[in-house]
């Protein structure tokens, strides 16, 4: 018997292929809060992606490069020093600017600037009368169309009317890449014989672990991580198979035919692989296993059936439950309570060579899972949002977003970002070197 699997190679894919890595520095400022300064950079990153033009690097990533290489942000203004930045980054292109407040008229200065040039490539300017938050929803796509040149006229007041009719469509041109994934990934085909349909079977069957359900406290309980770890909350959860290692590169090809890692390995885990490919996986491998997938499109948006029997991705409390073992709540990292333990559970950035490794090669956790700090970091269901101090019961995150939550920490993360409770928000359509995923069914 053999099984058929078709897979496609759309547009929407080559248009991926196409896309420009670029860094958003955040906006020189005068007479402005850092913190409306944040809202308008990461807002910029969002329209910037929209345009389907660029592979914005994460603000998280950038911080991360910055610290990493003692690089000193703080009054670089000048192209020469963005280019630096943009090289340090390892970016085809970067975005700095500034933003100033006269009296009650905001005016917003941005440029877009190659790295292997130094040349200025294209630049973005408005003004706007009224409060920062007008600002941040209508600037910014003006902003983000100027720079990708996108011809809109700042001037006029009809066009400007439309900007947020604008942001509308390219929100639908998301949805819309999101059910083309799931609908259109079937042009040509890759053959499965039955020796390699049973290797799946059989591999997943084995090694997917139940974790009995129970009530944990959910967040930093330390007061050591970041402030969106924070309050504290009660989370109840029912029982559930989650898989002992992380999706190899091996089982990724054979389910997919396709295997985009940078580090090559078939039993290093999968990476660079987008939240997208993640949730196509998931219903793939559903399909061949004649379960019912987890994962559908209504309305141009990917919906959950949380009932289905098929495979699906960790929402955010399933995965850090997982992680620290149920209601081990003294841990501060994955198997461990102290960072002199972590090198005996994790691939990291102190040991790791900066490379991936073979899946399951550090000591488990508890509940026997490996991985799940260090190694790559892993794509959950859940949109980024803040945590609220109110118990909840199988909690499935926020309704929409604009970042999906990836955890566990990579490769390259130092100790601090490995930790069980650290979480991080990565633009779904991105596809890094460090981050992958495993997988989780109904029990």
């Amino acid at each position: 018997m053999r099984i058929f699997i078709f897979v496609i190679f759309s547009t929407i894919l080559s248009t991926i292929i196409a896309q420009t890595q670029i860094a958003v520095v955040d906006f020189q400022t005068r007479g402005i809060s850092n913190q409306d300064v944040a809202a308008l950079t990461d807002r910029l990153m969002v329209e910037l992606f929209r345009t389907n033009k660029f592979m914005v690097l994460e603000r998280e990533m950038l911080d991360e490069i910055i610290n990493e290489q003692k690089f000193q942000l703080s009054g670089c203004t000048s192209d020469e020093c963005l280019v630096t930045l943009g090289q340090i980054a390892n970016v085809e292109q970067v975005v700095g600017g500034s933003v100033s407040l006269v009296g009650n008229v905001y005016t917003i200065s941005a440029r877009l600037i190659s790295v292997e040039t130094g040349q200025v490539i294209s630049t973005g300017i408005y003004d706007h009368e009224g409060n920062i938050g007008a600002l941040v929803k209508s600037g910014m796509a003006s902003i983000a169309a100027q720079l990708a040149s996108i011809r809109i006229s700042q001037k006029d007041p009809e066009r400007s009317n439309q900007l947020v009719d604008t942001s509308k469509k390219q929100d639908e041109k998301i949805s819309n890449h999101v059910g083309k994934v799931n609908i259109t990934l079937r042009e040509g085909h890759i053959e499965l014989d039955s020796l390699e349909m049973e290797e799946v079977k059989s591999f997943f069957g084995a090694n997917m672990v139940k974790v009995e359900g129970g009530t944990f406290t959910m967040g930093d309980n330390m007061n050591f991580g970041d402030s969106d770890e924070r309050p504290n909350h009660t989370i109840t959860l029912g029982d559930f198979l989650i898989s002992k290692y992380e999706v190899t590169q091996k089982l990724y090809k054979q389910v997919t035919g396709e295997n985009p890692s940078r580090f090559k390995g078939e039993n290093n885990p999968i990476e660079k692989v987008s939240w997208y490919d993640a949730i196509q996986f998931c219903n793939t491998l559903s399909e061949l296993e004649e379960l019912v997938s987890c994962y559908s499109i209504i309305d141009n948006v990917v919906t959950c059936d949380w009932s289905a029997n098929g495979y699906r991705l960790p929402t955010e409390a399933e995965w850090e439950f997982a992680a620290r073992s149920g209601d081990w709540n003294d841990l501060m990292f994955f198997g461990s309570t102290s960072g002199s333990e972590i090198d005996d559970y994790a691939w990291h950035r102190s040991n790791s060579s900066f490379k991936t490794h073979e899946v399951g090669t550090k000591l488990p956790n508890n509940f026997g899972l490996h991985d799940m700090s260090g190694n790559v970091r892993e794509w959950c269901w859940d949109w980024y949002g803040n945590y609220s101090p109110e118990a909840q019961v199988n909690p499935t995150g926020p309704e929409f977003g604009a970042y999906n939550i990836v955890r566990g920490g990579g490769y390259s993360s130092n100790v601090f970002g490995i930790r069980a409770t650290l979480r991080s928000r990565i633009v779904p359509k991105n596809n890094w070197d460090d981050i992958g995923f495993r997988i989780l069914r109904r029990s």
